[in-house]
């Protein structure tokens, strides 16, 4: 399969919105097929049944303190090394609320999991993706990402299992802090800026939007995609946009699983919100919101609060 090469950002939009075909393979049918009927929404108990027997040993690892945007209050990685049935140096199965919401393999994965997949690939730096069966692969690494439909919005391929033998395995916790990112110097220039947020990021990916929406109208709107920022407890996908070169506004992508944590770390950053609706949580003297129908921060520059103000309050219950 010879995948086709497109830009960082369509395949971020494809991931978040392609819906499945009806004849799509999806995650389920390819954990299905080649781990005796595994599927997302399986519990840990479930998953340790169905994979007895089918590998060289299975180590449970129970996350003291919950961080994966798909988990509220229990995190369990379930290790699998040397799996026989696919071939698979080793299977990292990441529960939320004991509940399967991601796989990644690692090891033997690209021959022996992928030719399973009958869609064609898209590509995007050192990635390669399937969005209708919701697969991402990293091929140098022989790691492929089974994502379910929650984890396609923040792009939790860009994350692995720290307890896999073959990922370093973190010292510290990820930052905590939910305060405004120094790389988010509202009002700067986009070259400027550059620099630090390929610094802070896996790395990023400029979009140039070809029709600009940005309430100043701006002649050219850019928009850089940042992966792997630590924020709010977790390496996240930042979205920051700029106006005529100057930096207007940011999104940073979360789960809705979160949503507890992430608004206790904006309260810890910023006091108690100003406003409060059913879709939003308003901070920061109107510059930094909470949306809660679709998991994610809103910062805006200066220029923006008078405009924006007017949205959230038009939620008001």
């Amino acid at each position: 399969m010879t995948p086709t090469l497109i830009r960082g950002a369509l395949l971020a939009a494809m991931l978040t919105t392609t819906p499945l075909e009806p004849t799509a393979r999806t995650t389920n049918d390819l954990l299905g097929d080649a781990l005796q009927g595994v599927a997302f929404g399986d519990s840990v108990a479930d998953v340790t049944r169905k994979l007895d027997g089918q590998c060289d040993a299975l180590e449970r690892h129970d996350i003291d303190a919950p961080y994966f945007p798909l988990a509220a209050d229990a995190q369990t990685h379930l290790i699998a090394l040397g799996v026989h049935a696919v071939g698979v140096d080793e299977i990292a199965f990441t529960f939320g609320d004991d509940a399967l919401v991601q796989v990644e393999l690692r090891g033997g994965v690209v021959e022996g999991l992928l030719p399973a997949i009958e869609q064609e690939p898209v590509s995007m730096f050192d990635f390669q993706a399937w969005p209708e069966a919701r697969v991402v692969a990293h091929l140098e690494q022989d790691a492929v990402w089974l994502l379910n439909p929650e984890g396609l919005h923040p792009h939790l391929y860009t994350w692995s299992n720290p307890d896999l033998p073959s990922v370093a395995a973190r010292a510290e916790p990820y930052e905590q802090a939910a305060a405004r990112p120094p790389m988010l110097d509202f009002g700067g220039e986009l070259e400027k800026l550059l620099p630090r947020m390929e610094k802070a990021s896996a790395f990023t990916a400029r979009e140039t939007i070809a029709e600009p929406w940005l309430p100043a109208k701006p002649a050219t709107q850019t928009q850089i995609n940042c992966f792997g920022v630590e924020y709010a407890g977790f390496p996240r996908k930042v979205e920051a946009v700029f106006g005529d070169g100057v930096l207007e506004l940011a999104w940073i992508l979360t789960g809705k699983a979160e949503e507890p944590r992430v608004r206790r770390a904006l309260v810890s950053a910023f006091g108690e919100p100003i406003f409060v609706s059913k879709m939003w949580e308003v901070f920061d003297d109107w510059r930094v919101a909470l949306r809660k129908d679709k998991p994610e921060v809103l910062m805006l520059s200066d220029g923006l609060v008078a405009t924006y103000r007017g949205q959230f309050e038009a939620t008001a219950d």
